[in-house]
C-alpha cells in the first residue's frame, strides 16, 4: 500500500488544497491478521498488533514523485506480483 506522510497541518482544507499538505510517500503493510478480522465486524481490530503495520524504509518527497495519476503501484512476494493497480 502506498503511505502519505503529511507535511503540515490544517483543518477545513478543500479537496484542490489537500495535496500540499503531503510531504512524501513510502511503502506500507498493514499486515492484517485475518484469523482475527473473521471475529470482528470491523477491519481495523485486525491491523493492530505488535509487529504489523511496517512501513518504509524508504520516502520519496512529494516533489520527486509528481502527479500520482497515472502512476502505477506493484506488491510483489518472492517475485510474484500479487497486488497491481494504477493509481
Amino acid at each position: 500500500e502506498l503511505a502519505l506522510i503529511i507535511g503540515r497541518g490544517g483543518r477545513h482544507i478543500e479537496a484542490a488544497d489537500a495535496m500540499s499538505h503531503v510531504f512524501g510517500y513510502a511503502c506500507y503493510n498493514d499486515v492484517s491478521l485475518r484469523d482475527f478480522q473473521r471475529h470482528a465486524s470491523q477491519f481495523t481490530p485486525g491491523k493492530n498488533f505488535p509487529a504489523t503495520g511496517a512501513f518504509g524504509p524508504y520516502l520519496v518527497t512529494a516533489d520527486e514523485m509528481g502527479e500520482l495519476k497515472g502512476k502505477r503501484i506493484q506488491t510483489r512476494l518472492n517475485g510474484e506480483i500479487m497486488q497491481d493497480a494504477t493509481l
